[in-house]
């Protein structure tokens, strides 16, 4: 079995990463870069069910794509075991999945990418001199914008692989930061625009199912990239957290909402003044 290349995210890096430039409520990713321990690194905090099985999917599937890379065979128990070591490494809190579900779930996840066409037979001939998470466990870096997409194709495309509850759109690669940010990165790496940019999408509802949607890189998406790591290098320079939008909706499981006495954190504004609001609606 080839040694597994899975992404492991430096709590200690600094920078525009594309995890602070994505996240849902801006204002939280404003305090994951700026509040640190006394060794500088990131805070954790648990993370909801969903994350958890989008990791373990992206491990298993890593796994797969790894083994076919360096042709070595590969196996529908073992794909699962490397996402549920995933799952189970990660940080749950207090309150842990029904493991047997968790698993059974991910299990279907793996079979439906085996055996339908938007899974494993679209990626197929992808395959050779695929490079895994970034450049097989490098992330991407140019100025101080740091990203590491799930694949880099050997005509320089970029893939990734998301788990959601809905099937992605064309508008999601310029709605969304993420693809031109990975775009913009590969271009940097390369010299030379992406010539696709590719979702493989898990669409985890009742009946669950696997999509694949490309469009064809553009300059614009790569300048949509730059563009949104310019907005947040100004909003980061200033030091002022009013700069940043907020969904009161991501307070309730917010590690920010409250002050952290450790750090010198007096707490997000907004989850302070949701209060109680944010468990209730969660």
């Amino acid at each position: 079995m080839s040694a597994v290349i899975d992404k492991v995210i430096d709590p200690a890096r600094v920078g525009l990463s594309k995890s602070l430039m994505t996240n849902p409520c801006e204002r939280k990713g404003y305090y994951s870069e700026t509040i640190r321990d006394e060794s500088g690194r990131r805070l954790r905090g648990p993370m909801p069910e969903k994350v958890h099985f989008g990791a373990a999917v992206d491990s298993a599937h890593g796994y797969i794509v790894g083994q076919l890379r360096d042709g070595e065979p590969w196996g529908l128990e073992a794909a699962v075991t490397v996402g549920m070591i995933r799952a189970e490494s990660g940080d749950w809190g207090e309150v842990e999945p029904d493991w047997e579900t968790f698993k059974i779930q991910l299990a279907n996840a793996i079979v439906l990418f085996r055996d339908r066409p938007d899974g494993l037979a679209r990626l197929m001939p992808e395959i050779a001199g695929i490079r895994i998470q970034g450049d097989n466990g490098r992330s991407l870096a140019t100025e101080d914008v740091i990203g590491t997409p799930d694949y880099l194709l050997l005509d320089g495309s970029v893939l990734d692989v998301k788990t959601t509850g809905a099937k992605f759109y064309p508008k999601k690669f310029i709605g969304s930061a993420e693809m031109p940010i990975y775009a913009f990165l590969a271009a940097s790496e390369s010299g030379v625009v992406p010539p696709r940019l590719i979702y493989q999408v898990y669409v985890r509802i009742q009946k669950p199912y696997w999509q694949w949607i490309e469009v064809a890189g553009t300059a614009a998406h790569v300048a949509l990239g730059r563009l949104r790591a310019a907005r947040w290098r100004a909003g980061i320079a200033a030091g002022d957290p009013e700069l940043f939008g907020f969904d009161p909706t991501f307070c309730g499981d917010c590690i920010f909402r409250a002050p952290i006495a450790d750090v010198g954190f007096e707490g997000c504004a907004v989850g302070l003044a949701v209060g109680d609001l944010a468990e209730d609606e969660s």
